[in-house]
């Protein structure tokens, strides 16, 4: 049976209309096929980029925990700070050794530590030492003090004409400034064998330096 010519006519322009489209669809599969692998590979890319940048070797915090404080001054790079290496002054180097030990190790290094039973009264006085020791000798002569001069020599427990840390801060009226002026009978910002009321053995112990006296920063360290 022969097939009439105008169905032949018609099949032969449904295959040229649709001929191209089916070869663009083919090509655009292909040309997908081959760029997906491309496209995972910089996706795999970028991941790694992003897990070694700025995450602290992938905690997922955006913050390097293990970093150390004050590491530009650690000049020797032996993950310490000595009193040599920092450029402050005594009052302030000794304020960040919480050990006494004189360097600047473990915990005090450690970002975002606060000093272990430090208080903010403390900082504030220790703050505003540093500021008026405009000379950075340690100590406040009545030229730099901003106060008025019968605060000063109120302050000035041994009438020396200076005001050292020790003075400002036993010139609070904190427990410990309290605890410590009642044992100072002589007023000269240390305690002697003689003045202290507690175990020989712990006065001892207190005494880091060796000196036979406690200081008032010997003595808070007292449990």
């Amino acid at each position: 049976m022969r097939t009439p010519k105008p169905l032949i006519t018609a099949v032969i322009l449904s295959l040229a209309v649709a001929g191209p489209a089916a070869l663009a669809a083919g090509s655009s599969v292909n040309d997908q096929a081959k760029k997906k692998p491309a496209q995972n590979q910089n996706r795999g890319n970028q991941n790694n980029n992003r897990g070694g940048h700025g995450n602290g070797g992938g905690t997922g915090s955006g913050e390097d925990l293990t970093h150390m404080r004050f590491a530009g001054l650690d000049t020797n790079h032996d993950g310490q700070i000595s009193r040599a290496e920092w450029p402050g002054n005594d009052v302030s180097f000794n304020q960040h050794d919480w050990n006494g030990d004189g360097v600047l190790s473990g915990i005090e290094v450690t970002p975002g530590v606060q000093r272990p039973g430090g208080g903010d009264e403390e900082d504030d006085i220790l703050a505003r030492f540093n500021s008026l020791d405009v000379n950075h000798d340690n100590r406040i002569s009545l030229t730099e003090w901003t106060g008025q001069r019968a605060a000063f020599e109120r302050l000035d427990l041994n009438d020396d004409g200076f005001l050292v840390l020790d003075e400002l801060l036993l010139g609070n009226n904190s427990k410990l400034a309290r605890a410590f002026r009642a044992l100072d009978v002589n007023h000269d910002l240390r305690l002697s064998l003689s003045e202290w009321r507690g175990d020989p053995a712990q006065f001892d112990r207190l005494d880091t330096n060796n000196d036979d006296f406690l200081s008032l920063t010997e003595f808070s360290r007292r449990r």
